[in-house]
């Protein structure tokens, strides 16, 4: 599942990768919901892209859930696993909005 949404955010005062990490939290990244690989063999559910656009133009936000379970792969050491339960793209929505 792709979900692209758009967001005004003004990280002007923090790093982008904190930025991206409150978005992670918004989106319930954890141990059965990994969307950020920490270690080359780590199992994930997903990933996040972020576009970080200065207000009043919105960050650019691609959220990919994956839809089946893929074993690590000449292009990549990280197990691919479908989440369970397999969020709502409205859910994956409602979380970005959150303030």
């Amino acid at each position: 599942m792709h979900i692209l949404h758009h967001k005004v955010i003004d990280c002007s005062s923090m790093t982008p990768v904190a930025c991206s990490d409150l978005l992670l939290v918004k989106l319930l990244h954890g141990p059965t919901f990994k969307l950020r690989a920490d270690m080359p063999t780590d199992t994930v559910h997903g990933s996040v892209t972020i576009a970080h656009n200065t207000p009043p133009n919105p960050h650019e936000i691609i959220v990919e859930i994956y839809e089946v379970d893929e074993p690590p792969a000449p292009n990549h050491h990280s197990t691919l696993k479908r989440p369970a339960p397999m969020p709502s793209e409205a859910a994956i929505r409602a979380r970005l909005d959150l303030p």
